[in-house]
């Protein structure tokens, strides 16, 4: 948990508390600001995942004229990484971040991460700061994940949607789209199947 900064300890002389209003709902472990601050608070979250495979495969050119094909070579068996992208900012609080140790499973192994963040600055109001920070999160997998496999995105800190609603399902990803169109495959989305309507 992220601690607030700390805050004036009570409301501005000749303001009713009653007449502040405070977002809802707020991040799960982060309190609420009850001191009747002017100015509303404000948080974004922006979160990116980015997984990449690698076949083995490489590539190699061969000397001759034009139109000669090249070769290709398995060098290695496939593996893969993952990039976490982030960032958030946030009025008269600091917001709460993604922690390196987010993955509960045994596919992913963290190997280095990067962190910025900008001092806090005064808010026009005079009430409170704006924080900002963001961060990158590499990471291995033991087992390669395929670029056709689900594809789990994140949560929004504010949002109580789960992980696995989150998430592209495999079935998604489809083979027609990128060799003559979408067709009906077998990994033809349910919807685009329902959207063709009687008799296809």
């Amino acid at each position: 948990m992220v601690t607030p900064p700390t805050l004036p300890p009570s409301v501005p002389p000749g303001t009713d508390p009653t007449d502040v209003e405070f977002p809802v709902p707020f991040p799960p472990g982060v309190q609420e600001n009850t001191t009747g601050l002017p100015g509303a608070m404000s948080t974004d979250y922006g979160i990116r995942r980015h997984r990449v495979y690698f076949s083995g495969v490489h590539i190699v050119p061969v000397a001759g004229p034009a139109g000669t094909a090249a070769q290709f070579i398995n060098l290695h068996a496939p593996f893969g990484i993952e990039a976490v992208y982030w960032a958030a900012s946030s009025e008269s609080m600091t917001p709460i971040v993604p922690d390196p140790a987010l993955f509960a499973d045994n596919n992913h192994v963290f190997l280095w991460g990067e962190q910025a963040a900008d001092a806090p600055m005064l808010l026009p109001s005079l009430a409170g700061h704006s924080w900002v920070i963001a961060g990158v999160y590499y990471y291995g997998f033991t087992q390669p994940v395929a670029l056709n496999d689900d594809f789990p995105t994140a949560v929004m800190p504010f949002d109580p949607l789960p992980l696995e609603q989150s998430t592209y399902p495999k079935a998604n990803f489809n083979t027609g789209i990128l060799n003559g169109g979408v067709g009906t495959g077998t990994n033809l989305p349910t919807m685009l199947q329902q959207s063709k309507g009687p008799g296809g």
